[in-house]
C-alpha cells in the first residue's frame, strides 16, 4: 500500500511540473495581441446564433462555436480553456499507456516520455489558436485513451460512455474526425469476431453509435453545404492541374470556367469563382461529389499515387511545417511592427524550440528500438492486444485516413494531417514501449 502510495506520488510531482511548465509556456505568448482571425472569424459568428438557431449548427460543425459562446467570446479566456483541457488530455493518455505496462520503470518512462513530447512547439501552439485544432486534438486523445482502458477492462460501461462522449465531440468539432470515428467503430465489431476480449454486442453498439454520430454530421454538412468550399479548393489546386480529371469534369458536364480557375490556381479562391458563375456554382452543388468520387474510384492510380508524394510523408510523419501557424491571429501591423513570427515560439520558450527540432528524431530512435525488440521476442510480443492494437492504429492512419484527408483537402495539408500525424505518434509510443515491457517481463521469468 505505502509502495502504491508513493509511485502515485511521484506520478502527481511529474504530472504537476507538467502543468506548470505547460502554463509557463502559454503566458509567455503576447496573448494580448492575439485577435480573432481569417477561419476564427467564421467560428465567432456562428457563436452568435441562438441555440435553437440553424446556423450554430451547419454552417460549421457546432460544437467550437458553442465553446466561444460559452467562454464569452473572450479571446484570453477560449485560449487558455484549450490549454487546461490539452494538458488533461496528454495526462490522460500518458496514464492509459502507462497502465498497461508492468514493468514499473517503463510505466515511468513511458509517462514521462509522452508528457515531455507533448511540449513540442508545434503541438502547444495551437492552445493560443480560436482554432480547432487544440480541442480535435485533446479530444483525440480522449478517444484513443479511452480506447486502451476499454481493451484493458473488457469494455466496461465507463470505457463505453468515454468512447461516446468523445466520439461525438471529436466528430462535431472538426468533420475531417468522422470518418476516423466511423472507421473505429467498422474496425471494432470485425475485431470482436477474432478476439474474446471484445464484447461483439458492446462493438456493435459502438458502431451503432458511430453511424448515427457520422450521419448526423453528414446531414448538417449537407444542410449547409459545408463541403462546397473545400470541393472549390480542389477546382483550383488539384482539378486544374491535373490534366486527365480536368477533361473528365467537363465532359461530366462541369461549365467552361478554366480560364478563371488558372488565373486563380494554387490559391484559396476556388469559391469565388464559382460565387462569380452561378452556372458552375449550381453544377457543383449538383455533380461535383458526385462526379469527384467516380473519377477516384475509376483511377486508383492517381489516388494511390500519394505514397510517391514526398510532401504526404513529411506532413504524416514529420509534421514539421507547422510553425509557420505561431503568428496565426496576430493583426498584420503587429507582425510588420517587429514581432518575428517564426522564432515566436522558440523565443518565449527555448527548451519547447529545442524539443521541436528533436522530437522527429526521437520517435524514430524509439521506434527502431521497438521493432529490433518485437522481431528479437516475435512468439511473446505478437499476440499482445496493445501491440495489435497500435499495429491496426498505425495502418489505419497511413492507409485509410490519410488517403482519404489528403483527397478531400488540398490545401494546408500539414495541417489537415496533424490528427493522423499524433495517431501515428502515439501508436508508435504504445509499440515500442510495451514491446520492451513484454521483453523485460519474459527476461525476469
Amino acid at each position: 500500500m505505502n509502495f502504491q502510495l508513493r509511485q502515485n506520488k511521484a506520478l502527481l510531482i511529474i504530472f504537476a511540473a507538467y502543468i506548470i511548465f505547460r502554463l509557463y509556456a502559454f503566458f509567455s505568448l503576447p496573448l494580448q495581441n492575439y485577435r480573432f482571425n481569417f477561419d476564427a472569424i467564421r467560428y465567432l459568428n456562428d457563436a452568435h446564433c441562438s441555440l435553437l438557431s440553424a446556423c450554430l449548427y451547419i454552417d460549421r460543425p457546432f460544437f467550437y462555436p458553442l465553446f466561444i459562446k460559452i467562454w464569452g467570446y473572450h479571446y484570453l479566456a477560449l485560449t487558455l480553456a484549450q490549454c487546461v483541457i490539452s494538458i488533461l488530455a496528454w495526462g490522460f493518455i500518458a496514464y492509459c499507456v502507462k497502465k498497461q505496462m508492468q514493468s514499473k520503470l517503463i510505466a515511468y518512462t513511458v509517462f514521462s516520455f509522452i508528457l515531455l513530447y507533448s511540449c513540442a512547439d508545434y503541438l502547444t501552439l495551437w492552445d493560443s489558436k480560436a482554432l480547432t485544432e487544440s480541442l480535435s486534438i485533446s479530444f483525440l486523445l480522449f478517444f484513443i485513451g479511452f480506447y486502451i482502458l476499454a481493451l484493458q477492462d473488457n469494455f466496461s460501461k465507463r470505457s463505453v460512455i468515454g468512447l461516446i462522449l468523445f466520439g461525438f465531440l471529436l466528430v462535431n468539432v472538426r468533420d475531417g474526425n468522422a470518418y476516423l470515428v466511423l472507421i473505429s467503430g467498422i474496425s471494432t465489431l470485425i475485431a470482436s469476431f477474432m478476439s474474446k476480449s471484445i464484447p461483439k454486442k458492446a462493438a456493435l453498439f459502438l458502431l451503432i453509435v458511430a453511424l448515427l454520430t457520422f450521419f448526423f454530421n453528414e446531414w448538417t454538412a449537407n444542410l449547409g453545404q459545408r463541403w462546397l468550399i473545400p470541393m472549390a479548393d480542389l477546382l483550383a489546386n488539384r482539378i486544374i492541374s491535373e490534366p486527365s480529371m480536368l477533361q473528365y469534369f467537363l465532359k461530366a458536364g462541369m461549365p467552361d470556367i478554366v480560364k478563371q480557375v488558372q488565373a486563380i490556381q494554387g490559391t484559396y479562391f476556388g469559391y469565388n469563382i464559382l460565387k462569380a458563375n452561378p452556372a458552375a456554382l449550381n453544377w457543383f452543388i449538383l455533380h461535383g461529389r458526385s462526379v469527384y468520387m467516380h473519377y477516384l474510384l475509376s483511377h486508383p492510380r492517381y489516388v494511390l499515387s500519394i505514397y510517391a508524394n514526398s510532401f504526404f510523408w513529411q506532413d504524416l510523419l514529420l509534421a514539421n511545417n507547422l510553425l509557420q501557424y505561431v503568428a496565426y491571429g496576430i493583426p498584420l501591423y503587429i507582425t510588420t511592427a517587429g514581432v518575428n513570427t517564426t522564432m515566436l515560439l522558440g523565443m518565449a520558450n527555448p527548451f519547447s524550440g529545442m524539443l521541436n527540432v528533436i522530437a522527429p528524431s526521437l520517435i524514430a530512435a524509439l521506434l527502431i528500438i521497438g521493432l529490433v525488440v518485437y522481431f528479437e521476442n516475435f512468439k511473446l510480443i505478437q499476440c499482445d492486444k496493445f501491440v495489435i492494437f497500435a499495429q491496426i492504429l498505425l495502418v489505419l492512419s497511413i492507409v485509410v485516413l490519410g488517403i482519404l484527408i489528403w483527397i478531400s483537402e488540398p490545401i494546408e495539408d500539414m495541417r489537415h494531417q496533424l490528427s493522423n500525424h499524433l495517431q501515428i505518434i502515439i501508436s508508435i509510443i504504445l509499440f515500442s514501449f510495451k514491446s520492451l515491457d513484454c521483453a523485460l517481463q519474459r527476461k525476469k521469468q
